[in-house]
């Protein structure tokens, strides 16, 4: 599928039975008869809009036997992946067969994306960011204050008789800054070419995990202090389906404690004092791990007369009380060194950790 003033041609003419057919052959096997819908790849000219014509031109050099190709590919991943779904109706409960068992059905996957252009993100992102505060606005306010009640705004027995809400819980708030933890929205685009939300859901996430299957993940952390929590979100990550999980971590390996205020575990503790970013990477069960160098970390703050302190990463010091310390437990033998212990059973074997000066 080229676009018309493109070279290599459309060898398949895919493009041009597309915008006139509109056939179940055609390449996206759209519904035959009218189209009265928002036409997500061309505009009402029957150009291609701007943010699909690099995937145009890469399914046009690959013709029908390509697509259909590709098409066979997902099928197969989505089959042997085990991959199902269950399908729920508007109020959330799962559709059952006759017997009242839900039954599992196979992951319907489009081997195309749906290309959006960043103004539709934009307008996307504003939207369902509006509709998230304002949906979290409303539950803090049903479970606590309920104003939307006292002024009226809502009669009382709209909420009272809804058979979702529960009484108990009110003046019960979740730690942070929102209520509403989890917000999912299905969203089309009406024939104006504006979105509009189907339904919302806030009780599960709902399709979350088919975003990793057979995905490679790069998580991103602040750090990794002993290394048990990021071993836990290596195993979820795997659990969901993930091909392969990598871990990059924005600052050096913490090899030493603060003395300064800041909560950290002792030298004991910290995985990375006395072990190497390989054995690190065994130990979460991560295909492979980086961290950000100190020399980095420093051109990243623009730190250029050493004003941060950097102990944490380098053992040293700036007062000299902490030093002395910090020498006199390595004198005594209190080298601190923290111990992997492989729950698979291979022995612990603790390393010295190089870092950059």
């Amino acid at each position: 599928m080229a676009l018309p003033a493109a070279n290599p041609p459309d060898v398949d003419n895919l493009l041009t039975r597309y915008r006139t057919a509109r056939a179940q052959q055609a390449l996206f096997d759209v519904r035959p008869g009218a189209s009265t819908g928002y036409d997500e790849f061309v505009d009402a000219a029957g150009n291609v809009r701007p943010a699909w014509k690099e995937l145009a031109e890469c399914v046009g050099e690959r013709g029908r036997g390509g697509l259909d190709q590709l098409r066979s590919i997902v099928r197969g991943l989505v089959d042997n992946d085990g991959i199902t779904y269950i399908e729920v109706d508007r109020h959330g409960d799962a559709i059952t067969n006759g017997n009242g068992t839900a039954e599992p059905g196979p992951w319907h996957l489009d081997a195309l994306p749906l290309v959006l252009s960043a103004s539709d993100w934009d307008t996307l992102e504003s939207g369902l960011v509006q509709r998230s505060r304002l949906l979290d606005a409303a539950l803090a306010d049903l479970y606590g204050p309920r104003h939307a009640i006292t002024s009226g705004v809502l009669p009382p027995q709209l909420l009272f008789a809804h058979p979702g809400y529960v009484r108990a819980a009110r003046g019960i708030e979740v730690p942070g800054r929102h209520q509403l933890f989890l917000h999912g929205c299905d969203v089309s685009r009406a024939s104006d070419g504006n979105f509009r939300v189907n339904a919302d859901w806030t009780q599960a996430p709902s399709g979350a995990g088919y975003a990793l299957a057979d995905r490679r993940v790069v998580v991103v952390d602040d750090s990794i202090v002993r290394g048990t929590t990021s071993r836990k979100i290596v195993r979820m990550i795997r659990s969901a389906g993930a091909k392969e999980v990598h871990v990059r971590i924005s600052c050096p390996p913490t090899i030493s404690p603060c003395y300064y205020g800041v909560d950290t575990p002792t030298r004991e503790e910290l995985i990375a004092s006395s072990n190497t970013p390989e054995e690190i990477c065994k130990y979460i069960g991560a295909d492979s791990l980086g961290y950000v160098s100190l020399g980095g970390l420093k051109r990243a703050v623009d730190d250029t007369k050493n004003s941060y302190c950097t102990s944490c990463y380098t053992g040293v010091y700036p007062t000299d009380l902490v030093q002395l310390e910090v020498r006199n437990d390595i004198a005594s033998g209190k080298k601190g060194e923290a111990m992997i212990n492989d729950t698979e059973g291979s022995n612990e074997h603790p390393v010295a950790v190089e870092h950059e000066g």
